[in-house]
């Protein structure tokens, strides 16, 4: 069990969010809480996913054109921006 100590004013929003939702204030900081920590951990792939995607990366890289070095100035990359 976690317990927090809010802010008096904070707290007011939160019962207010809550009820406007239907939900009891736990029930509704339960779910605020759930969503972050799947945000957090969308946001850092464990190594196996990064694995995964750099494989998927590399396994095309023999499709990637070679450009002269001329084609990565400035210049080039923001030649409609005068």
């Amino acid at each position: 069990m976690v317990q927090l100590e809010l802010d008096p004013k904070v707290e007011r929003q939160l019962i207010d969010a809550a009820k406007a939702r239907g939900l009891k204030p736990e029930a509704y900081v339960s779910q605020l809480i759930e969503s972050a920590v799947s945000l957090t951990a969308e946001k850092h792939p464990n190594l196996a996913d990064m694995q995964r995607f750099f494989d998927g990366m590399a396994s095309l890289s023999d499709k990637i054109p070679i450009l002269p070095d001329e084609a990565f100035t400035r210049e080039c990359f923001y030649k409609d921006h005068g």
